[in-house]
């Protein structure tokens, strides 16, 4: 306790909060992508997602699991922005605990499937691995001091704008992020003019995406051509 609560003694601390994030998404889509896997369908077994969707019929099951997985994002970037170490180090024990036995115990028993004969779960459970993995390495390390803006606002070009262009065509991701930033941020700026700060901190993202993407184009000085 002594180690996770003294920032001092941690040397090297890393933000490793984007392969995280990254892991969480892959499980995620895993989720998405192998449904049928996760819990007792039979009519609709063969369905793919597209297919799922057009006849409106969504498993309980697949639901819930949806939903605690973004639940578990959410509380994740919350432990994130409150750089709390006590907090990870006890979500990480929870989680651990309680997937191992979603898993290995629940899972088998509720579907009557062993866990080597489903490529879903082998394949959710190694993501999942990967994250508990990177979480032991940052609740090592420690979480870094000062505090970064977004984790994709950090390198401007080419590919990092499209796939902000892309963060932003989720609806309501942006404004969940600003919401969670703006509750887990000391500030004494109110809700309306943080969403302006972060808008402008958006705009000014796309202008420097863009000037990077001329200056590579074009030497200092040319005349800048007609169209």
């Amino acid at each position: 306790w002594t180690l996770l609560i003294d920032k001092t003694k941690k040397d090297m601390p890393k933000d490793l909060y984007l392969p995280m994030l990254l892991s969480s998404l892959f499980a995620l889509l895993v989720t998405v992508l192998g449904w049928s896997a996760f819990g007792k369908v039979e009519e609709q077994s063969k369905l793919d997602v597209s297919e799922l969707i057009s006849t409106n019929y969504i498993p309980s099951v697949f639901l819930i699991i949806l939903l605690v997985q973004f639940m578990m994002m959410i509380v994740d970037r919350v432990i994130y922005l409150k750089k709390s170490m006590i907090a990870k180090y006890i979500y990480q024990v929870i989680i651990v605990l309680v997937l191992h036995s979603y898993l290995f115990i629940f899972q088998p028993w509720f579907t009557r499937e062993s866990f080597r004969s489903m490529a879903a779960w082998i394949a959710w459970y190694i993501f999942f691995c990967c994250y508990f993995a990177l979480s032991a390495f940052q609740i090592q390390s420690g979480y870094p001091r000062l505090h970064t803006d977004s984790i994709i606002l950090r390198t401007y070009g080419y590919v990092t704008y499209v796939i902000y262009l892309g963060y932003l065509a989720v609806p309501f991701l942006w404004e969940l992020e600003v919401l969670l930033n703006w509750v887990c941020t000391e500030t004494t700026l109110t809700l309306d003019y943080w969403i302006k700060l972060s808008d402008i901190k958006v705009y000014l993202f796309k202008l420097k995406c863009w000037q990077v993407t001329d200056e590579s184009s074009y030497h200092l000085g040319e005349k800048q051509p007609a169209y």
